[in-house]
């Protein structure tokens, strides 16, 4: 299985036609929608498949299989809300279930959190939640941030935890704006 998954690669790019909308009713309100891979994107693959058998029994066939993943569009809602200049209350969806790239599961996420600037909005921190709604035995997924900017340059921490699977997520992110 390990010589097959490092001999088969496929590479392959698609531009992508995403669109939104931000309505601000009041100040300190913002409410949007987004549209992603409204074009349908697709994307050749090919390469030997694993495949399980009724029985359970897992073979790669010795012929590659060809076929493409298509990305159907995708559309998602949110609503944020600051009740001080330097807290954000978030939450977000999305409107229809999206296919993953595994087969018999869907994503349907549902998520909030809060940001807290402190010290000028130099330093953020970041609180929130998301579970996949469309999925009975998904878990309600923790996160945590932390922010840190310095004139144009920003840092960012970011952790999620899912304490019944016992799984982490972690994510860093060093960028320049002017």
């Amino acid at each position: 299985f390990q010589d097959n998954v490092d001999n088969s690669e496929t590479k392959s790019n698609e531009a992508s036609l995403d669109a939104g909308i931000l309505f601000k009713p009041t100040s300190g309100l913002d409410i949007g929608v987004v549209g992603r891979y409204l074009n349908s994107p697709s994307f050749p693959v090919t390469g030997r498949v694993a495949i399980k058998d009724a029985s359970g029994n897992v073979s790669i066939p010795t012929v590659p299989v060809a076929r493409e993943i298509e990305l159907k569009p995708q559309f998602r809602a949110g609503v944020a809300w600051k009740p001080l200049d330097n807290l954000t209350l978030s939450a977000d969806y999305d409107l229809s279930k999206n296919k993953s790239f595994t087969e018999k599961t869907e994503d349907q996420t549902v998520a909030g959190g809060l940001e807290l600037t402190l010290l000028n909005e130099i330093l953020s921190l970041r609180a929130g939640a998301y579970k996949n709604t469309a999925n009975a035995l998904s878990n309600i997924v923790y996160t945590a941030g932390l922010g840190l900017r310095i004139f144009a340059v920003h840092f960012d921490l970011a952790g999620a935890y899912d304490f019944d699977e016992q799984e982490a997520q972690a994510s860093v992110s060093l960028a320049v704006r002017f």
